[in-house]
């Protein structure tokens, strides 16, 4: 990686690096090949050039979850449990183990099929966090569970 992912402390160290499942990002994909089929299909039979310009538009707003999918990362350390998110304006979101109390992992249907789920943590004074979407929730729940224990 070109930059650092994040400032680590003194005797840490990350244990786990993820982002959301590719699944996150592949609604928002074939949504766009199917407004692309459409707007193909209407450019040709109108020759209307703002179909085209509506196009470069859409493409822009995929170029964007693209990124924005690029730059969210779910981190867990020896120390704590960071999510990280945003691409001009950075948002850090972090847990240390020690106020952690409990790890949830859900996982629907399809989740179980393409290994994606949704994993809430509870910590300081009954606060829930739950970060969706996350590859192998069930796995990431056991090495938590075994960090702070």
């Amino acid at each position: 990686m070109g930059y650092q992912v994040l400032a680590l402390n003194d005797n840490e160290e990350i244990m786990i690096d993820l982002r959301k499942h590719v699944l996150a990002l592949a609604q928002s994909f074939i949504a766009f090949l199917a407004f692309s089929g459409l707007v193909i299909f209407l450019y040709s039979v109108t020759k209307w050039w703002w179909f085209l310009l509506f196009w470069f538009w859409i493409a822009l707003i995929f170029f964007g979850r693209y990124i924005n999918y690029r730059q969210e990362r779910f981190l867990i350390t020896t120390q704590r449990v960071v999510f990280r998110h945003g691409t001009l304006k950075m948002s850090i979101y972090e847990i240390p183990l020690s106020k952690i109390t409990a790890v949830i992992s859900r996982q629907g249907i399809l989740g179980r099929l393409a290994g994606f789920g949704t994993l809430s943590i509870e910590h300081s004074d009954d606060r829930m966090s739950a970060y969706e979407m996350l590859p192998q929730p069930e796995l990431i729940k056991r090495e938590l569970s075994q960090l702070i224990q």
